[in-house]
């Protein structure tokens, strides 16, 4: 798709549009934030506003970056839930918790994060009775 077509409100918008699909407030089809078309389209659009953002000086990019760091995002707690609560997404975790930075692109998830994912996967596998 050419999204160099589109205009800077239509490109905002189509990027909220995939955000809030990818993680509403409410929980919604699992098949939808980790699709990798979705996922595929989500980075490719932050990809576009970057290289617009570009024109307009390092600290609209550094905006954007820092925009884009996983930590403290409020979808955090939505995430959690999915990986708790579907049996495939907690195992995929459990063994290979680096998958989530490649569920969650294009944020950036730092390992720490990695950590917290696993232990939520694994914590969920045995009832939440943790030692």
């Amino acid at each position: 798709m050419d999204l160099t077509v589109l205009s800077d409100a239509d490109l905002s918008a189509f990027i909220k549009t995939i955000h809030e699909a990818r993680f509403p407030a409410l929980e919604n089809d699992p098949a939808i934030w980790a699709a990798p078309f979705v996922v595929r389209l989500h980075v490719e659009l932050i990809a576009e506003h970057e290289r617009r953002l570009a024109g307009q000086g390092a600290g609209e990019v550094a905006r954007l970056h820092s925009w884009l760091v996983w930590r403290g995002r409020e979808e955090h707690e939505s995430v959690l839930r999915r990986i708790r609560g579907n049996p495939a997404l907690r195992g995929l975790v459990r063994d290979n918790p680096a998958v989530m930075r490649d569920l969650l692109r294009p944020f950036v998830v730092d390992d720490d994060l990695l950590v917290e994912f696993a232990d939520a996967a694994e914590s969920a596998g045995d009832g939440g009775n943790r030692r």
